[in-house]
C-alpha cells in the first residue's frame, strides 16, 4: 500500500515528465522544421496559410493543451497539500 507521500511524489513526477516530454517534442519538431522547409515547398508564402504554418499551430496547441491538462489532473487529484 502506498502512502500519501509516495502518491504526491508520483503526481509531481507525472507533471514534470509531461513537461519534459512536450518540451523535448518541441525541440525535436523545431530542429526538423528547417529540413522540411529545405526539402519541400511547404514553407512558401501562401495567402491562405502555408502547410507548415498550419502544422506549427497544431504543434503549439497540442503541446500547451497537454501541459494544461497535466496541471489540471494534478490539481484535481489533490494539488499542493
Amino acid at each position: 500500500m502506498t502512502s500519501s507521500r509516495e502518491y504526491d511524489l508520483l503526481r509531481k513526477l507525472f507533471v514534470v515528465m509531461t513537461f519534459f516530454f512536450v518540451i523535448g517534442f518541441w525541440i525535436l519538431y523545431y530542429s526538423l522544421r528547417p529540413v522540411i522547409c529545405a526539402t519541400t515547398n511547404y514553407c512558401q508564402f501562401d495567402p491562405l496559410g502555408s502547410p507548415i504554418g498550419n502544422l506549427d499551430d497544431i504543434v503549439i496547441f497540442s503541446g500547451l493543451a497537454m501541459m494544461l491538462m497535466s496541471l489540471m489532473i494534478y490539481y484535481v487529484t489533490g494539488g499542493e497539500n
